[in-house]
């Protein structure tokens, strides 16, 4: 099996980086790692099909600063770091 599909880290500051798990699945605490804890599934984004924007649940109550793309892409408020991954690579 080749390397697993990029996925993309979209960060609070604006900056972005394409990263993969380090297996071929995305484990909870790689993602917990990325996106500050425990994380939530953000329904109705404009995200491409087969796509699915993982943002901390609890963001907002730790004070995370705006995601000014995230929130473009999600039609909504983001805050914080948010992965963007290929729903494939979630177990």
């Amino acid at each position: 099996m080749g390397k697993p599909k990029a996925s993309l880290w979209l960060k609070a500051d604006g900056t972005a980086e394409e990263v993969r798990p380090a297996g071929p699945y995305w484990r909870l605490q790689e993602i917990q790692a990325k996106v500050g804890g425990y994380f939530e599934i953000v329904q109705r984004t404009n995200l491409a099909a087969g796509k699915v924007m993982l943002v901390d649940e609890d963001g907002r109550s730790k004070g995370s600063p705006p995601n000014a793309k995230a929130s473009t892409i999600a039609g909504r408020d983001i805050v914080g770091d948010v992965l963007i991954v290929p729903a494939e690579l979630l177990e």
